[in-house]
């Protein structure tokens, strides 16, 4: 058995822009992906990555040297994906590789990150230190040769993988989808195993796009609990008559600075479904349902949704303050002016 090994280490830049930028430095490097099997209409509106040779290297791993072909796909969301590509030739050589992922990883990808970022420098922009990492088994043989439970100790990197309960290889494998008769997928949470002799590049984009759709999200699921905490300490700090008379232009402010936010998710969200969730009622859209049940995708989403509608809801508790502080200051100041007045008339009452 033989076939290739792919490790997916994807990352998000601050500016849109900068995926544009990368594109025009590294277009002499483009691939083009032949799609072999059949696609929906729909994927014509989905922002295809562009794909890039960005360059090959050998690794020694445990004295045994590896070539290894480094692509680069760039979507223009703003976000890159570090693909690393090592073939092998059987099984023991698919173990091995695998039980040093972490070693293989770690003597090329920061080295490859250092260098994107120093393309970057100009832009003021560079890589997130969050990522998600993924990676993909190609195997090049007929399913039925292959033994299920060696392929869930692939998933787990067990490797008394003969040992594995029914139950437990039955639950690893449980998310799987055939194209063809002759190749199966089966999908888990951190890892994909593609059997079959076919071309498996669509393969590789969906899985790309669900792992960069999470990192999105995780990312702006952060963003907004940070955004919450402090929000919520902010009007504590301007709570009572007297502060909010004191701080209203500060409320005002924060008000629309939660208009901005607010706005600016509900555009993130828009742009991350418009982008990656219109595949339609064919196969790549049912191996996109198997990434998203195995990522939680629409958990992400509905726990951004209700804070969403939380900020939402205190943008509208501010807004009422700020107005009732405007009638509550022109009451004093209209009580004041009688006051004055008051005092005033006393005054020339008493110099009579």
């Amino acid at each position: 058995m033989d076939g290739e090994l792919i490790f997916l280490s994807t990352y998000s830049l601050a500016k849109d822009e900068s995926v544009q930028v990368l594109k025009q430095i590294l277009k002499k490097e483009e691939e083009l992906v032949q799609f072999t099997k059949a696609i929906p209409e729909e994927i014509q509106i989905i922002e295809m990555p562009t794909i890039f040779k960005f360059k090959s290297e050998k690794i020694n791993i445990k004295n045994k040297t590896y070539d290894v072909k480094v692509q680069l796909a760039l979507y223009n969301i703003g976000d890159i994906s570090i693909r690393l590509r090592i073939n092998f030739t059987n099984e023991e050589e698919l173990e091995f590789l695998n039980e040093n992922e972490d070693e293989i990883k770690g003597k090329l990808i920061e080295k490859i990150i250092k260098e994107l970022n120093n393309k970057l420098i100009s832009l003021n922009d560079k890589l997130t230190e969050e990522k998600e990492e993924y990676k993909i088994f190609a195997l090049n043989c007929l399913p039925e040769k292959v033994n299920r439970k060696w392929l869930a100790g692939l998933l787990l990197k067990e490797k008394n993988w003969n040992n594995l309960s029914k139950q437990y290889v039955d639950h690893s494998l449980q998310r799987k989808l055939s194209y063809l008769k002759n190749e199966v997928v089966y999908v888990d949470w951190d890892g994909m195993i593609i059997i079959g002799e076919n071309n498996y590049e669509e393969e590789i984009i969906v899985c790309e796009i669900a792992n960069v759709q999470l990192l999105e999200l995780r990312l702006y699921n952060d963003l907004m609990d940070n955004f919450l905490t402090n929000l919520i300490k902010e009007i504590k700090k301007n709570q009572g008559i007297l502060s909010i008379l004191l701080y209203r232009r500060r409320l005002e402010k924060l008000s629309e600075e939660i208009s901005r936010f607010y706005d600016d998710l509900q555009e993130i969200l828009n742009k991350i479904d418009n982008a990656f969730s219109s595949f339609g009622d064919w196969y790549l859209a049912k191996l996109y349902s198997l990434f998203s049940e195995s990522f939680r995708l629409k958990d992400w989403k509905y726990n951004i949704t209700s804070n969403l509608e939380v900020i939402d809801t205190i943008s509208t508790f501010i807004q009422n303050k700020v107005t009732n502080s405007v009638n509550e200051s022109l009451e004093w100041i209209i009580i004041l002016l009688i006051v004055v007045e008051i005092i005033l008339e006393i005054l020339k009452f008493v110099k009579l």
